[in-house]
This record gives C-alpha cells, structure tokens and sequence, in this order.
C-alpha cells in the first residue's frame, strides 16, 4: 500500500516549563502560559540501528524510513521526548502509513520503557494489526486493521499502563496492564523490523500531532 497524499505540517509542541516537576502556585502558572517550540534536537533525540533506517524532520513532521535494503538483525529508527515524565500521563501522536506494502514485517509504536502501542504489519502476529506490548506482560490487545492512517495513544495511571487506538470517532482500549513499580520514563516514537521478518520492500511512515498530558507538571502539546 503506497500513500502519498500525506501533507506535511508544521508540528509545534507547546510547552508550559518543560521538563520541571511543579507544585501548588507553579503548576497554575504552567498551565496557563506556553511556549512554542518546532520540533527540534532541544526536545527529540533520534537515532537509527542496523543498515538503511532514517528519520526525517519534514516540516515539522517525523519521517521515518525503512528502505527495502535494510538489514541487521533488529533495524530501526528511534525519537525519543528528552525530558523524564513522572507520575500519570497521557500522551498520544498521529501516525500515517505513507509506504506500507502488505505484511511487510515492519511494526511502528508510541511507547515508553513500560511498553508501547503498536501497529503492525507481521504475519507472525496477525499480519495488519493494532497491539499492545507490555514489557511486564509480552503482547496483548491484538485487533486486526485496514488502517492507512490513525491514533496511538498511551496512559499511566497509579500503576496501571493502557494502550488506546481511535477508531469510529473515540478511543478504544486494547489492553492494560498493571505495573510492579512506577518510575521515570521517556517518551519514544519508533519503526522497525528484523532480517527474519522484513520483506525487503520500503517502507515510510510519518509521525504527526504529538501530545503529552501529565497530571500534576508540565503539559507538553502539539496542534496542526
């Protein structure tokens, strides 16, 4: 499947006292002013594994690109929200499949060290799915997709870690998972595949929309 009526968009992230854990008075400022920030190396880290993964800045969205010569033995590409996210959070991006050809072995996640929500493209799992992957729990949530374009959505809230795709106008919960402890996390966006698996034909997917929502802090946003 080839989309190429993708639009880029600027993604600026708005930003009320990045990275800072507030409290009583602070946390009412934060939330009533922002900052805008493009995307940028202030905010992302992004890094690539194996042969032939790139990611792309494309106006302010995430390009990531898995060409069909890639290789090694896990290939990715890797952004990583640099600032540690404490406690209960929300945080949600737009995906679009702008080369995906059927059971390409390629899957693209939002997750964090916890586990992630996926969608993948894995005859091993399914083939064209939405999954959850909890790093406590291995794969759960699995639901078969058409999908060119959609949401991914993660929350912490206590311990419990749920994964969330949009579909039909609102979230729809694919599974949760209850955690045996709650630390600091990063935010991460990624695409990848293994020799055993990829079908060596190309594959680009952008990232759009990012959003992160934390109770008690900062609240970092994007919006076309």
């Amino acid at each position: 499947m080839k989309c190429s009526s993708f639009k880029s968009r600027r993604l600026p992230i708005l930003m009320a006292v990045a990275g800072l854990v507030l409290t009583g008075s602070a946390v009412d400022a934060a939330r009533s002013r922002t900052l805008v920030h493009p995307f940028n190396s202030k905010f992302w880290s992004t890094t690539t594994e194996g042969s032939g993964p790139a990611v792309q800045d494309s106006k302010g969205v995430l390009v990531f690109t898995l060409p069909a010569k890639s290789s090694g033995e896990t290939f990715k590409t890797h952004a990583e929200w640099r600032p540690l996210v404490r406690g209960d959070f929300d945080v949600r991006v737009d995906y679009r499949l702008l080369e995906w050809p059927a059971e390409n072995g390629v899957k693209i996640s939002l997750g964090t060290g916890e586990g992630s929500v996926q969608r993948a493209s894995d005859p091993g799992q399914g083939g064209e799915v939405y999954l959850v992957h909890f790093d406590a729990g291995g794969v759960a949530g699995t639901t078969p997709t058409t999908d060119a374009a959609g949401k991914l959505r993660l929350t912490r809230k206590g311990n419990i870690l749920t994964g969330f795709i949009y579909r039909n106008g609102g979230w729809m919960t694919l599974h949760s998972t209850v955690l045996p402890a709650v630390t600091p996390v990063r935010v991460h966006l990624s695409a990848w595949s293994h020799d055993r698996t990829f079908a060596d034909k190309p594959v680009r997917v952008a990232f759009d929309n990012f959003m992160l929502r934390k109770e008690g802090d900062a609240s970092y946003r994007s919006r076309r």
